[in-house]
């Protein structure tokens, strides 16, 4: 996987938001963002919103298809919100974005790759966390199964046509070496 870091963009920090009437909002709001591809209208967001998710846009577009773009600010000014809509807008298609959560139990296993426990009963086989079963009922087993990285990657590989995007929330609270192995 060739990647680089390409920017870090830092969002206002935590500048509070001046109170606007209702009616002067929706006459200031911005005309509404056209998907390039299928000409439908983006939901237009305040205008600090829309400046940042095009700074987020810009960066993909200028570092390539193999970059990773890093959101740094305080908590609470919109990074996440601002990374989701970005990739989405970026894509030109919300399912086409993978959105996940680093937390400090996160493993390889759940990013990457990992053996997963599969029970087989009566010639059928299903995952064991999926609905517990004790051994006795069933042979345990375990597979290889691709977590959320490679799976994002499989769909990638199968339509490379299309733009795919990952949202990583939370990155810091994550153990990195364990995740990333």
């Amino acid at each position: 996987l060739r990647s680089m870091i390409a920017s870090v963009a830092a969002l206002p920090h935590s500048s509070p938001t001046p109170r606007v009437r209702e009616r002067d909002r929706i006459r200031s709001a911005p005309s509404a963002v056209r998907r390039p591809s299928t000409g439908r209208a983006l939901m237009p967001y305040g205008t600090e919103t829309e400046m940042a998710i095009s700074r987020v846009i810009d960066a993909c577009r200028a570092y390539g298809s193999s970059s990773i773009i890093a959101l740094a600010g305080v908590p609470g000014t919109g990074k996440s919100f601002t990374a989701e809509i970005a990739a989405q807008r970026f894509t030109e298609e919300p399912t086409l974005v993978r959105e996940i959560q680093f937390h400090p139990s996160y493993t390889y296993e759940e990013f990457v790759e990992g053996l997963r426990p599969v029970i087989t009963r009566r010639g059928k086989k299903r995952a064991a966390d999926s609905e517990a079963v004790s051994a006795s009922n069933g042979e345990v087993r375990y597979e290889i199964k691709p977590g959320a990285f490679l799976r994002l990657c499989d769909r990638a590989r199968k339509n490379p046509s299309r733009q795919y995007a990952m949202v990583i929330d939370e990155i810091n609270r994550g153990n990195i070496s364990k995740i990333f192995g």
